[in-house]
């Protein structure tokens, strides 16, 4: 430009916008098509949080078709008994590849093991869609380490609209919460450790 200045010609910013249409629609297609599985999630015991991540989470997704990489986070003490529910789930629905549970993370004010660039990417870019009593929120803060690498990210993003999860599916999953809470438990916790 004559000015010093530059910016893109009219035809590539019209083509990049439609191109970005493009994505996000393509996003949207994926997000619906596996959204009655994600929903099951909600209902499996111990899970607090369900984010997308990766393309879905950017908007970006290449097709409807490609897999969908979520974001877990369970509760305190029960990190490997709800990740073994997830994948016995994924198992029988045949959903190994669809749906791919990329991060999995004990809610209970845990920092995550690395402090790199990679995963402040992923902790910030999550866009949420199940919180239950503010998990996320929290976990976020217990990492906000992240704003070392990324200081203008919002704290929390705006959720995916998800729909009211079934009240008796809720009702199952608190009832098995309470039996599984005390010793029984905390045996099953560390034999789902050796499988996963």
């Amino acid at each position: 430009h004559d000015a010093g200045m530059w910016a893109l010609r009219p035809e590539v910013a019209h083509d990049g916008a439609a191109v970005r249409a493009d994505a996000l629609e393509k996003t949207r297609r994926l997000l619906v098509r596996h959204g009655a599985l994600v929903r099951v999630f909600r209902a499996l015991p111990f899970v607090r949080f369900i984010g997308f991540s990766g393309d879905a989470a950017f908007g970006w997704a290449r097709s409807p078709d490609a897999d969908v990489d979520l974001f877990l986070l369970m509760a305190p003490g029960r990190l490997f008994t709800a990740t073994l529910a997830v994948k016995l789930l994924l198992r029988l629905t045949g959903k190994t590849g669809a749906v791919c549970p990329n991060y999995l993370a004990d809610a209970g004010g845990c920092e995550t093991a690395s402090r790199e660039l990679f995963t402040a990417m992923q902790v910030a870019s999550v866009w949420p869609w199940h919180d239950e009593g503010g998990a996320y929120a929290a976990f976020r803060w217990q990492n906000r380490w992240i704003r070392e690498w990324l200081p203008n990210v919002p704290h929390l993003r705006e959720p995916w609209p998800a729909p009211a999860a079934p009240r008796i599916a809720m009702a199952a999953k608190r009832v098995i919460e309470r039996l599984l809470g005390g010793r029984v438990g905390t045996l099953l916790e560390r034999a789902a450790r050796l499988v996963v």
